[in-house]
């Protein structure tokens, strides 16, 4: 597992073997995020779901969401 510094996650949120948390990247309570997913500058919303291996590069991914397994979320925020 690799987390940078300037990473921030809410209460109760779970992750897993082998994810990196990269950049400024923000997440929300509840969250679970899945073996071997990388995550860079993204922001998570409350209850987040990120199945095994996604990409989540410049993204939002709003309360509730799930995504994946193998998901590619390119930049999306302005």
């Amino acid at each position: 597992m690799l987390i940078d510094p300037d990473v921030t996650a809410g209460e109760d949120t779970v992750i897993e073997p082998g994810v990196q948390l990269l950049g400024r990247t923000k997440i929300g309570a509840r969250c679970i995020i899945r073996t071997g997913s990388v995550l860079t500058d993204a922001i998570l919303g409350d209850d987040v779901t990120v199945e095994p291996h996604c990409v989540v590069a410049q993204s939002r991914l709003d309360d509730r969401v799930i995504i994946g397994p193998f998901a590619d979320c390119g930049p999306t925020i302005t």
